[in-house]
């Protein structure tokens, strides 16, 4: 990859275009601790596809990048992007949080460094994904398929509540000093993407940071609790707003009392470019009552409104009005006082104009001592201030006739389970009673099937018909398969330290984990397990039964057929092994090399190929290789 990207791939500077945009090659990126591990392009994935068909150099490189990241050799992202986990510094062994893990660039590089770290081929340490969103889940679940699932394990959740692990000799939940590294790059305004974001000129205003400010402070307080002692905590966000940046770290700082620490990582990367943390910034606020334009580009209009009469801005908490202090403005969202101010020094800001990249904000951060509280848990910190919106002094209830409070947090309207015995002098109430108990009863049938779907090892009946068939020979692999119902449609293997760690109950809401090895199929009624391409090197040295060793004569027939392979054009050597060998899925390896293999379906008397678009890709560069040399 290295030698291609350097050499093969190169085409002339400033030659190609897509709209004035100039399309260079791709160069290495002079900061990263790897020598030719990270390149960059200068251009964006728009003006790298569109100018594709148009030139044959543009488009060689492009299909190569393309057939490269569908085999999981190439990942794309944000240069800066990769810093966190570069920070974090993974080692073997390590257990990983990504707290926020979806689209999942990070959550594959810090894997590609625990596994990388050890040199030793015993695997061990293991990296947990989890995000918010189910459907992003289970993106981040089809990009890790193209690394490994083998050290990771993706759960959905959010993150301010994440549950812990399980310690495998008590059996018990452990929800606090778990894991060695925590990555906590969280939601955020993305103003730092401006670059290639266009919609955000439009759409960005000041308001956004307030209101993410609680979530990622919330965010930030869980990953400090799940930290064990001694580990390192990277907060990160692609935003330039110091309410969602030094902010956030300046109040973890104050609430953690001095069990976190922050680390000066300004001289780990020599050829860098970032700038130090800011101490002091005001908070905003932007008035909708006066506000006639959408975003934060105003133009003044007849009426001669100006953008100061839409925003205010506070040098202090203490300035605000009673108003925005209960509704959107919190004291943690100001500049802190005393020797926190100067900590904050130690965090990085990049600056696109800098390094030509986008804009980023990172903090490193090291548990030194166990959070204050009963056993440094994480429920002896203070409680977050609240935000909570409070109506003008004239405004009247219409539920009981009462101030203070808005319609929707009137006794009459919330539902018994909240506020105890809700009047039943008006519909609204009864109405949101029924939505309750329907909701409860969802919430029940919800329960039931996440119990029905958890991880659990495979039957007698499965593991003896794999046993069986495939000739398994360590009986401890029982312990290992793991599938989500008793008709095991689909069998991963599990580490042992995952399945203690993560199965140990129904705490976690497993997406998914483990490397998938087999996957039920049925052919004329009859059911068999076929071997998955993912796990063929890894796991076939464990059969000792539908294993076949072909010459580089017949692996390439087999893997360039278009239809089923006659056993009588096979070589004899061959037609020997398959003579009494029953019909069903099999392995087939490369004699020179046997790290080469492809699945292969066996009939009567022929075979079929059963290989995938990317598989066959790697197999046939592979497979030239070996016939070259």
């Amino acid at each position: 990859l290295k030698e291609m990207l350097a050499k093969t791939l190169q085409f002339p500077s400033d030659k190609y275009f897509h709209n004035e945009i100039s399309v260079n090659p791709p160069k290495p990126i002079a900061w990263y601790p790897l020598e030719k591990v990270a390149w960059q392009m200068d251009c964006g994935r728009v003006a790298l596809s569109k100018s594709a068909p148009k030139y044959e150099d543009v488009r060689a490189f492009h299909s190569y990048l393309l057939e490269q990241t569908d085999r999981g050799n190439i990942d794309r992202q944000e240069a800066v992007s990769m810093l966190p986990v570069l920070f974090l510094d993974v080692q073997r062994g390590h257990r990983v949080l990504d707290m926020c893990a979806s689209p999942g660039s990070k959550t594959t590089q810090v894997i590609d460094f625990l596994l990388s770290s050890d040199s030793t081929g015993d695997q061990s340490g293991l990296v947990v994904a989890n995000d918010l969103d189910k459907k992003r889940a289970y993106m981040l679940v089809h990009r890790l398929t193209r690394n490994t699932l083998r050290r990771a394990v993706v759960t959905c959740g959010p993150g301010d509540t994440f549950p812990g692990l399980y310690d495998a000799d008590s059996k018990t939940l452990q929800s606090t000093n778990v894991f060695d590294r925590v990555l906590c790059d969280v939601p955020c305004s993305g103003d730092g993407t401006l670059r290639k974001n266009q919609s955000l000129w439009k759409e960005w205003h000041i308001g956004q940071g307030l209101t993410l400010h609680p979530t990622q402070l919330a965010l930030a307080l869980r990953g400090a609790a799940l930290l064990k002692v001694g580990g390192v905590m990277v907060y990160s966000t692609c935003s330039f707003n110091p309410i969602e940046d030094e902010a956030v770290v300046a109040e973890l700082l104050r609430r953690t009392s001095g069990s976190l620490e922050l680390l000066d990582v300004s001289k780990k990367m020599p050829q860098l470019v970032s700038r130090p943390g800011r101490s002091k910034w005001r908070v905003g606020w932007r008035s909708k009552s006066k506000s006639t334009h959408k975003g934060h580009l105003f133009k003044g209009d007849e009426g001669g409104t100006t953008s100061e009469d839409l925003h205010e801005w506070f040098d202090s908490y203490d300035l605000l009005s009673q108003e925005l202090r209960s509704s959107r403005v919190t004291r943690s969202m100001f500049p802190p006082e005393g020797p926190i101010a100067g900590e904050l020094l130690k965090t990085l800001r990049l600056i696109p104009t800098d390094q030509n990249s986008g804009g980023f904000f990172i903090a490193v951060l090291r548990k030194v001592s166990d959070l204050p509280g009963k056993e440094g848990r994480q429920e002896g910190l203070e409680p977050l201030e609240e935000l909570e919106a409070t109506p003008p002094a004239d405004y009247v209830c219409k539920l009981c006739g009462s101030g203070g409070h808005f319609m929707k947090k009137c006794v009459k309207y919330l539902p018994d389970s909240e506020f105890g015995t809700s009047s039943t002098s008006s519909s609204k109430p009864q109405k949101k009673k029924r939505r309750t108990e329907s909701g409860g009863k969802a919430e029940s049938k919800k329960s039931e099937k996440k119990r029905e779907t958890l991880y659990r090892t495979v039957n007698e009946d499965v593991w003896n018909r794999l046993r069986e068939f495939y000739g398994l020979k360590d009986d401890s692999l029982k312990k290992r398969f793991w599938c989500r119902s008793d008709t095991a449609a689909t069998v991963n293997y599990v580490d042992k330290e995952i399945s203690d760690a993560c199965l140990g109950g129904d705490a976690l809401d497993i997406v998914n984990t483990g490397l998938k090895v087999f996957t039920k199929v049925t052919e004329r009624g009859e059911i068999f397990y076929r071997p998955s391409e993912e796990s063929l090197v890894f796991f076939d040295d464990f059969f000792t039964k539908r294993r076949l060793l072909a010459s580089t004569s017949d692996f390439s027939s087999l893997l360039h057929a278009k239809q089923h392979v006659t056993f009588d054009s096979l070589s004899s050597d061959l037609r020997a092994t398959l003579a009494d060998m029953p019909v069903g899925p099999a392995v087939v390896r490369l004699q020179v090399h046997e790290l080469v293999r492809m699945n292969i379906w066996i009939g009567k008397g022929s075979i079929l190929p059963r290989v995938s678009k990317a598989m066959r890709g790697e197999v046939e560069d592979a497979l030239k290789l070996y016939t070259e040399t």
